[in-house]
């Protein structure tokens, strides 16, 4: 994952297409929740980092079948700010 790109954007969803995971990188701390649906628009996954800010989130999909699915985030940004 090139780093850059990270920095360029709020966040980067890598690899897609996925096989067993995905990670969310975000460009600075931030609690993520999502949601995942299938083709249908049937919500298969929840999850998130609990209240916890991260940098870099992961998605096992392990038990999920192969097809097409969407993601829906909700991020909350932390800005540190420091003297």
């Amino acid at each position: 994952m090139n780093l850059n790109k990270v920095q360029q954007k709020a966040f980067v969803i890598f690899p897609n297409p996925a096989q067993n995971v995905f990670q969310i990188f975000a460009r600075n701390p931030s609690i993520i929740d999502f949601e995942l649906y299938n083709a249908l628009g049937q919500k298969m996954m929840t999850g998130g980092t609990s209240g916890r800010a991260t940098s870099v989130f992961t998605v096992s999909l392990e038990n999920m079948s192969s097809g097409p699915y969407s993601l829906e985030l909700t991020m909350v940004i932390l800005y540190i700010r420091t003297n």
